[in-house]
């Protein structure tokens, strides 16, 4: 529940194939999904231009040993 002065903050995030600005409107934001795919355009030095899908999965990797003392 809400109080008097707080408020929701609507998160606006890109989405879809090729990525389109706005597409998610969303109150939540969870870490993310663990696979992700896009198309990227690139252009070369003598310009030839490449459509890339890039695909990959992700994940967070912590290193537990590597703890500083806070």
């Amino acid at each position: 529940m809400l109080q008097p002065d707080e408020e929701f903050t609507i998160n606006t995030l890109s989405g879809g194939t090729p990525k389109r600005p706005g597409v998610i409107k969303t109150v939540h934001i969870m870490l993310g999904p663990t696979y992700s795919k896009d198309l990227v355009q690139v252009e070369t030095s003598d310009h030839a231009r490449l459509n890339i899908r890039l695909s990959y999965n992700w994940k967070f990797s912590v290193d537990h040993n590597d703890q500083k003392d806070a």
